[in-house]
């Protein structure tokens, strides 16, 4: 009898591998002793891995007959750089698995294990590698170089959802300051054709806020207002190479509402709704509900200014309120909740991103590392370390 260790680093959880050799096993750790009886290759995989193929390998061991020892134990071991089989797996495995391939026969290259690594669970470490410590505060802001001027300039400010795009209103245009990866800097704002149509529409019906932008980039919302009234409007695209149209009103929300957020996947609008209270409102089919107020941020010093990260469980707001850690002006402020479903909690001030100066939040990245805010007039931004 032999005894073969084998380790499974998917990511799919612990899964039940049955080996050519007649034996099964489940273990709660992914690693699994197996003993099984002595295997019968078929000289060195000829006939019994056959030339691994590029998807049989991964899952039944190529096209030989039977799968002999090669294929089967790709699939458990191939392609994970940790892999532990004795005499089987050679070292886990490259992350194509040709080493891993074959357990039986003459030779161990049975097979050439095909591609087995690929839906075995890849090499380890796959996947992005993550930019901070989503539970570590926030580091100093810092201006960000391409926006900054003496004095400020920018009193509102858009950052889209990927964290690559930056709009602002300047000299009655919606100018935009791009930058290729969250890791480059952003250069120097310009008038992007695509978002000119909207933009020269909001300017001329009197915007007040620079638009926001869904995260597909198809739908940008925006206000504006005369004398007294605000009104929310939206425009529209097919796909990101087009240019946005004229704006439409979203009519069954005219209420004196300004400095609109919507998520994500435009589902859900925040905004303020005059005066100093926050609001949010969900879409059903093609139109937005009935608004409720977040009650849980409703304080004397009033409450602007809603930003909410990806996933919906932060709300990130402004406020003049003086109660907590506040240091005066305007600070931010953050409210959570654990799912969707739940109410935000009572809010607390964001001390790292606070001076007595006048701050508000008006982006965040979509892995919540980056955090963008103006003080006064000036656009910052704020990352979290590892």
């Amino acid at each position: 009898m032999r005894t073969r260790r084998l380790l499974w680093a998917g990511t799919f959880g612990v899964v039940a591998l049955h080996s050519p050799f007649g034996c099964s096993n489940l273990a709660d750790d992914c690693r699994a002793t197996l003993t099984c009886p002595t295997p019968q290759g078929g000289n060195g995989g000829v006939q019994t891995g056959g030339s691994g193929g590029d998807t049989d390998a991964a899952l039944g061991g190529g096209a030989g007959e039977p799968p002999g020892m090669g294929g089967m134990l790709v699939s458990a071991t191939g392609g994970t750089s940790s892999g532990e089989a004795t005499d089987t797996a050679g070292q886990g495995g490259e992350p194509d698995g040709t080493e891993s391939a074959g357990a039986g026969g003459d030779s161990r290259e049975a097979g050439n294990g095909g591609h087995g690594g690929e839906n075995a669970g890849g090499t380890e470490g796959d996947g992005p590698t993550a930019r901070c410590d989503v539970t570590r505060p926030f580091a100093p802001a810092v201006f960000v170089p391409s926006l900054s001027s003496s004095p400020g300039i920018d009193t509102d400010a858009t950052v889209s959802w990927d964290g690559l795009t930056i709009y602002v209103w300047r000299d009655r245009a919606l100018l935009s300051a791009k930058r290729a990866t969250p890791d480059d800097t952003f250069g120097a704002p310009s008038q992007d054709p695509l978002v000119k149509p909207v933009g020269d529409w909001f300017k001329q019906s009197q915007a007040v806020d620079t638009p926001t932008i869904t995260g597909d980039r198809l739908a940008m919302y925006g206000h504006f207002g005369g004398q007294a009234r605000y009104y929310l409007n939206a425009s529209y695209r097919a796909t990101r190479d087009e240019a946005f149209g004229d704006g439409t009103s979203v009519a069954e929300l005219r209420d004196e509402l300004t400095q609109p957020f919507v998520s994500f996947d435009g589902q859900t609008l925040y905004y303020q709704l005059s005066p100093g209270g926050l609001y949010v409102t969900h879409k059903t089919g093609t139109m937005f509900g009935t608004p409720k107020e977040i009650t849980a941020v409703k304080s004397p010093g009033g409450a602007w200014h809603p930003v909410v990260s990806r996933d919906e469980l932060t709300l990130y707001f402004a406020s003049d309120r003086t109660d907590g850690s506040a240091k005066g002006g305007s600070d931010v402020w953050a409210s959570t909740r654990s799912t969707v479903s739940d109410e935000f909690g009572l809010p607390g001030a964001i001390n790292e991103l606070n001076t007595t100066e006048n701050e508000l939040v008006v982006g965040v990245s979509p892995d919540s590392c980056e955090i963008f805010l103006i003080r006064e007039a000036n656009i910052l931004v704020a990352r979290r370390p590892l």
